[in-house]
């Protein structure tokens, strides 16, 4: 077994970056999204993590066997303890930093020492006991392991473990006369901070006692209190010489591995604590499986924005279901306005955008393949910078599109070429169907134009569904069927009493 480096990366590092093309991220409302899910984890620096997809399979699955373990609630326990530790680590770090007493410095740097090691020792003990599938888990558990037997950590450990028994067992005298004080060696005087002490217990928080290693707030210092300290030192040398020493020796103790494991784990809490709400809701999420041959198959499906809008105000989401098989790339969408047309579009493209996180999705069900770049054209007002008409900036905008998509690439057009002729449009969409059925790129194709899903073998129908009763309403539901643009002008002529069979039976009274 290999390694452990990174819970996020199954590979080197330095070989991910973050995509050079993210202008879907706008179209698909995938910034809303993510900035919900890293608002879980607003102690962390996660958005990078959230913009930079992921084009090979294996570190994808790496990613999805992961996720499977966090989701079982004692592991997600066990390990959110542990960064909660970390993080406390790195504010004492930061905190320290800006100390400029070096006596101050060092005692907190003890105290740094101390949570960090029973941060370690507490997940090790824990980790012991559970048992994981995933590699990445497996991996870090191996790590942390050979991390607490190495001679470095049980140096460190010791000493720092045995300087706190030590310094904790120091008592001295602080006798204040006016604006002077004296420090003095304790000689067995009464202690009345211990009558203070029990005078007050009563009024003692008792969750203090939980949380003892949280930061405390209080922790800067001030002349006197450094003076005070100063003078400590002066009275017990050899205690707080062995303080100095433990400072110069462990300075830099802090495993880089681990502390990267604390922060890119919260990728994975804080999506989980973010899909929280829609299993509450009893709305599905799935880790997806990737095909092989190219097919696809989806089901119930839905736009995740939407869909938090939607539980914000009370109202129920419509899922949607969707499949390509054998030469089958590209989904046509037509129907009614306000249909649905434009989220299913959407919701196509955050269930592939999601898949190459290595995250779950949001469907009952998912096959997908693989598409290593999307690309995005919705409608667009005119900009009057860069002095183009909308059919213009239209072709210019499809063409740098095409120019850079691959094969296997994700299409989401919306429609396109809105602001012409119905002729000019049908001319202008069947060429660039054809560049896309050659380049053997997967798309959904939100039009009017229904004639584009009959070009080939390649290209599907889906019409989004009306109320046939009421036309004015929307089911939202998007079938696969042929789109024939009958059934919503028939449920218009039978709205205003002018069917076939409405005008005959007028005809014939």
């Amino acid at each position: 077994m290999k390694e452990f480096k990174s819970i996020l990366y199954d590979q080197d590092i330095s070989c991910f970056s973050i995509s050079c093309n993210l202008d879907f991220i706008k179209d698909l409302n995938l910034k809303q999204i993510i900035d919900v899910i890293v608002s879980f984890g607003k102690d962390y620096d996660l958005k990078e993590f959230f913009y930079t997809p992921l084009e090979d399979i294996n570190s994808i699955r790496y990613r999805q066997e992961i996720l499977k373990d966090l989701q079982q609630q004692q592991i997600f326990d066990v390990v959110e303890e542990f960064t909660h530790g970390m993080l406390q680590v790195n504010r004492y770090q930061k905190m320290i930093s800006k100390i400029d007493y070096k006596e101050y410095k060092k005692i907190w740097f003890l105290q740094m020492s101390i949570v960090y090691i029973e941060t370690i020792q507490s997940l090790i003990t824990t980790l012991n006991a559970l048992d994981f599938h995933s590699d990445g888990l497996k991996l870090f558990k191996k790590y942390m392991q050979a991390y607490i037997d190495s001679d470095f950590f049980k140096k460190f450990s010791l000493e720092a473990i045995l300087i706190q028994k030590e310094l904790d067992s120091l008592n001295y005298n602080i006798t204040i006369d006016g604006i002077k004080f004296s420090v003095q060696r304790y000689d067995d005087e009464e202690d009345f901070s211990k009558k203070i002490k029990n005078l007050f217990q009563k009024f003692e928080d008792d969750t203090r006692k939980k949380h003892k290693n949280e930061f405390e707030k209080n922790s800067s210092a001030n002349h006197v209190d450094a003076k005070i300290l100063e003078f400590v030192f002066k009275l017990y040398p050899k205690e707080f010489l062995k303080l100095d020493s433990f400072y110069q020796n462990f300075h830099d103790f802090m495993d880089k591995t681990i502390q990267r494991f604390s922060h890119e784990v919260w990728y994975y809490l804080s999506y989980i604590k973010f899909t929280k709400e829609f299993y509450e809701e009893n709305l599905s999420f799935c880790i997806p499986r990737f095909s092989d041959d190219g097919s696809i198959d989806v089901e119930d499906g839905y736009d995740l924005s939407l869909a938090r809008k939607l539980l914000v105000e009370k109202k129920s989401i419509i899922t949607n279901s969707y499949y390509l098989n054998d030469k089958e790339r590209i989904l046509i969408i037509s129907g009614a306005n306000q249909g649905g047309k434009s989220t299913f579009a959407r919701m196509v493209g955050q269930i592939n955008y999601l898949a190459s996180l290595g995250l779950q999705v949001p469907a009952k069900r998912a096959v997908l393949c693989l598409s290593r770049h999307i690309y995005t054209h919705f409608e667009r007002e005119e900009d009057i910078k860069n002095l183009r008409s909308k059919l213009q900036d239209d072709l210019f905008r499809i063409h740098q599109i095409l120019s850079k998509a691959k094969q296997g690439d994700l299409l989401i057009l919306n429609e396109i070429f809105s602001s012409t002729s119905l002729s000019d449009a049908f001319f202008l969409s069947k060429e660039i169907m054809q560049k896309i059925i050659d380049d053997d790129l997967f798309c959904v194709w939100v039009t009017f134009i229904e004639e584009l899903s009959e070009m080939n073998d390649k290209t599907v129908s889906m019409v989004c569904e009306i109320d046939h009763n009421d036309v004015k309403n929307r089911t939202f539901k998007i079938v696969r069927k042929k789109a024939d643009g009958l059934a919503y002008a028939n449920s218009i002529a039978k709205k205003y009493h002018l069917s076939f069979e409405q005008i005959i039976q007028r005809i014939s009274q």
